[in-house]
């Protein structure tokens, strides 16, 4: 992102401003789980004063061992009609060249008031939306079967950042997300909706706990 509103100068400086807290952001994104897998991006577009933004993404490894995938193998070409799939048919017809689970964030860091802050984005995973896996299917899975559509609609796109239990609205509460990407991301790995819905239905009736309090 590109920030129209500062000159060459202070956009330069407001960077260079930022390496008086590297450290500090460092240590804060390291107490993460499974960081091996973290990816960082700079958002110098973002900076004020006291305000400095790292753009996160997961890219978590993805296995078919577990998944609950059930869903529809669209052809891409007239002759292949669309058929319904399940996992045998993933595992026999599909190599996915980039099996990942990307689950994106921003932590904000206020210098001023020594705080951080969280918000999630949408997250990805492999054959949990339309994708062109080769030149003969696309694949989608079914609503009911789609993990990647459960954490959305809590800590992505679909939620509602106006519910108390909302988990996707800003918090200054970074350690209650620390917590949720321990126990959720191993059942992302493994494509486990189930375990989703539960850590999810947990964390969101844990935030509304909170929010009474």
């Amino acid at each position: 992102m590109i920030n129209t509103n500062l000159t060459l100068d202070e956009a330069f400086r407001l960077h260079k401003k930022q390496l008086d807290h590297l450290d500090a952001a460092l240590a804060k994104i390291k107490e993460f789980p499974f960081n091996q897998y973290l990816h960082v991006g700079f958002d110098s577009g973002l900076a004020k004063a006291t305000t400095f933004v790292y753009n996160l993404e997961y890219k978590l490894p993805f296995t078919l061992n577990d998944t609950q995938f059930i869903g529809t193998a669209v052809g891409t070409k007239k002759n292949l009609p669309g058929v319904k799939v399940s996992q045998e048919w993933v595992k026999e017809h599909l190599a996915i060249k980039n099996p990942k689970v990307t689950l994106g964030f921003k932590l904000t860091y206020r210098s001023d008031k020594d705080q951080w802050s969280i918000k999630c984005s949408s997250a990805f995973v492999p054959l949990h939306c339309k994708e062109h896996y080769d030149t003969d299917y696309y694949v989608m899975t079914d609503d009911d079967c789609s993990t990647i559509r459960e954490v959305n609609k809590v800590i992505g796109y679909g939620a509602n950042s106006k519910d108390r239990t909302s988990v996707a609205r800003k918090s200054d509460d970074v350690g209650f997300y620390i917590k949720l990407f321990q126990v959720l991301l191993p059942f992302l790995m493994n494509d486990n909706i189930y375990g989703v819905r539960s850590i999810l239905s947990d964390a969101a009736n844990t935030k509304a706990l909170n929010s009474l309090k």
